[in-house]
């Protein structure tokens, strides 16, 4: 009867497939009903056969659960519940992908089910495997073109205040180098020094700079693909991190231009140089000093990237369980961070202003303002995307798990352990950020470690299998299941790249960075007729950096293109051509850095002395003040 049953399933189920592959509008939310009363009628027969194997598992008899144990049938039938309870929205992937993808996924695992309740290997066994293959294959595709489509689409969207400000202060060292303020070095000059590379290799305009950063963000995830890829060998692991490490940026600020990517790209090229090797002999020291470099190079680039060079500990915290003849030598190690401190103290020399790039950014480090408890801004973290924070989670259980299991073994001292210990000390170190502030695009400095971390271990924990859970196909596409979640939008963005839906343009709505807004980008175009290219000016409020970049014109403001508006009683107004005000299309943070007072101020004190105003029939969003002791 059970063989029967199973069988009969099987039909089911091979009717609702080809019944969606003829009828595509099963998968979307106008569909007709009929579809979808099809759908729920061999969802409850899938349904019906769990019930059964799950009552067959209990009975305790040997082999009448086929090759899946108990644990796992029950597992099953508990997704399959959810999946009949959350059916309506299973057809609505935009507004529920995690109920779809449950749904779905579901009959798409169906086949191992069968397998492995009739309880016997064989040419039915083979093709279950092909279908999880041609499965794994289809979803990385998916996701392929899905990121293609959505990076090409985002390119423009490229921006935020930090982006304009370093690309901004980055094209004045190029051109004006001498009238460059001391501010910039608020930040750590390393991007500066990336984005000086950039721009004298000819890539000036913005939409050269946003397609850089696009770059960056491709580069992270090529060097994740190949750290796990020599780690493991496996490509399909290697291509679900680096698609995960693409689509779970774009949740966490990853197209605001920032200087993390920037960062973890230089540590990641670090761990792939490394891999886990042992430190010692001449191989040893190379690697040491390569290690070190990356180390100190990504603390140059960002002050918080210092965090990351905690995760060094790891070489310490595995050495004392590694075979003696693989162990890190003491002066090796001591190599590591020698090598770092003067490569970032180079670094700082190089940039040619003396100590002074290292005064003004450990100044800001330790003056930097707090907002919120730091549980308060995880948390705020944890809603921008469930999975990762999840992922997040298991990854340091497993962590300490094997680290546990595997104490009084050799497994602590393997290679592939010690960057995924690395991994996970990184993650938790950069989480240190949140004490401070609850912005988003903190989470980038720690979300590539969060990956490689989660899939290392996964590899190490899996194995771990015995028995029938090992043999049963079920328990590979549940697994396999789990790791999907990634793929789905939980954030409800539809600015974010999102792999459960439609691949069409259409579906991908990057946000457009400000200043190419329709009314600004109006006035923009006449403003570009009035105002000449290396024009002097002074935006207020003075966060708005975009439209120097925009306009090819460089501050008159002595504090740079710093964020924070200047007194204007004593700001040298003789030295700006023109003054541009902004006056609508602010946000809270605008005006934060410029109350309406503070701009009634700035336009009292141009009237007192004597600015022009210019285009004040044409401007929508702004008022443009000349200086007519500046024209030409």
């Amino acid at each position: 009867m059970n063989r029967s049953f199973t069988l009969a399933a099987a039909v089911a189920f091979v009717a609702a497939a080809s019944r969606a592959v003829v009828d595509w509008r099963v998968f979307r939310p106008d569909s007709v009903p009929i579809g979808q009363l099809l759908t729920l009628l061999v969802f409850t027969v899938v349904l019906a056969h769990a019930v059964w194997m799950a009552c067959r598992a209990c009975s305790g008899e040997p082999g009448v659960a086929g090759t899946a144990p108990r644990a796992v049938w029950w597992l099953w039938l508990g997704v399959l519940v959810i999946g009949l309870i959350v059916w309506p929205a299973a057809f609505q992937p935009d507004r529920f992908p995690l109920a779809s993808l449950l749904f779905f996924g579901s009959l798409a695992a169906f086949p191992a089910a069968v397998v492995d309740g009739l309880g016997r290997d064989g040419r039915l066994a083979r093709w279950v495997v092909g279908w999880r293959r041609a499965l794994v294959a289809a979803a990385l595709a998916v996701a392929v073109v899905s990121a293609a489509v959505y990076f090409t689409a985002a390119r423009g969207s490229v921006g935020g205040v930090d982006f304009y400000y370093y690309v901004c202060a980055a094209r004045d060292m190029v051109t004006h180098r001498a009238e460059v303020s001391d501010n910039c070095y608020l930040y750590f000059p390393g991007v500066y020094a990336f984005w000086r590379g950039v721009m004298r290799a000819g890539w000036v305009s913005e939409p050269a700079v946003q397609c850089c950063y696009v770059a960056v963000l491709l580069v992270n995830a090529v060097l994740l693909a190949a750290l796990v890829m020599r780690m493991l060998g496996r490509p399909v692991a290697a291509m679900f991190a680096a698609l995960w490490y693409l689509v779970v940026v774009t949740r966490f600020d990853g197209l605001a231009g920032v200087s993390e990517p920037l960062a973890t790209a230089v540590v990641l090229a670090g761990l792939l140089a490394w891999g886990g090797e042992p430190l010692r002999g001449r191989r040893g020291f190379i690697l040491a000093i390569l290690l070190g470099v990356a180390m100190g190079v990504t603390v140059y680039v960002k002050q918080q990237a210092a965090l990351l060079t905690v995760a060094t500990a790891a070489l310490l915290l595995c050495r004392p369980w590694m075979d003696r003849p693989r162990r890190h030598t003491w002066a090796h190690l001591a190599i590591v961070p020698a090598v770092a401190v003067a490569v970032f103290l180079a670094g700082i020399l190089l940039e040619g202003r003396g100590w002074t790039p290292l005064n003004r950014g450990l100044a800001m480090a330790a003056g930097y303002g707090r907002e919120g408890t730091i549980f308060g801004n995880l948390y705020t973290q944890i809603r921008g995307d469930e999975s990762a924070a999840l992922a997040a989670g298991l990854a340091v259980l497993a962590w300490c798990i094997v680290f546990w299991k595997s104490r009084h073994a050799s497994r602590i001292g393997s290679g592939a352990f010690q960057v995924a210990s690395f991994a996970v000390i990184a993650f938790l170190a950069s989480l240190v950020q949140f004490s401070s502030r609850p912005f988003g695009h903190y989470m980038l400095l720690g979300l590539p470690f969060l990956i490689l971390a989660a899939v290392l271990l996964a590899h190490e924990i899996v194995p771990w299998m015995t028995g029938r859970a090992a043999q049963s196909h079920l328990t590979a596409y549940l697994l396999l299941g789990a790791a999907a979640v990634v793929f789905a939008n939980t954030s409800g963005r539809a600015d974010t790249l999102h792999v459960w839906r439609p691949v069409l343009p259409r579906d991908f709505e990057p946000l457009p960075v400000w200043h190419r807004q329709p009314g600004v980008a109006s006035d923009l175009a006449d403003l570009a007729d009035v105002v000449p290219p290396d024009s002097t000016m002074y935006i207020v409020p003075a966060r708005r950096n975009a439209l120097y970049y925009a306009l090819g014109t460089r501050t008159a403001n002595p504090d740079g293109y710093w964020f924070f508006l200047r007194d204007p009683h004593t700001m040298p107004w003789n030295e700006c051509a023109f003054v541009l005000l902004l006056t609508r299309g602010l946000n809270e943070y605008d005006l934060q850095f410029c109350s309406p007072s503070q701009m009634h101020a700035v336009r009292r004190e141009l009237a007192r002395r004597g600015f022009i105003r210019r285009l004040s029939g044409r401007l929508r969003m702004m008022e443009l003040h000349e200086n007519p002791a500046r024209r030409g």
